[in-house]
């Protein structure tokens, strides 16, 4: 198949989506899987799939939340700076 099929298209709807945690810059939680440098992370309650700016970070370390854009989440190992 060359194209596209003919019918409607999402292409210019926009996207908004959220995490099931309202997450902002600074808030801390813990690593529960290996970050290298995607993983997973306990903020209260919640489990978040986040990344790393680039860094592993082991199990069971603090992490602070840096930058958030709709479903993605970056962080960083340690407390706010």
């Amino acid at each position: 198949m060359d194209s596209n099929p003919p019918g409607p298209s999402l292409a210019g709807v926009p996207r908004q989506f959220a995490t099931a945690l309202a997450l902002s810059p600074g808030m801390q939680g813990t690593a529960i899987t290996v970050l290298r440098p995607s993983g997973k992370a306990r903020f209260a309650d919640h489990v978040v799939d986040l990344v790393t700016e680039g860094e592993f970070i082991a199990p069971q370390t603090p992490v602070t939340v840096i930058q958030t854009d709709g479903m993605r989440v970056v962080v960083r190992s340690g407390a706010p700076v």
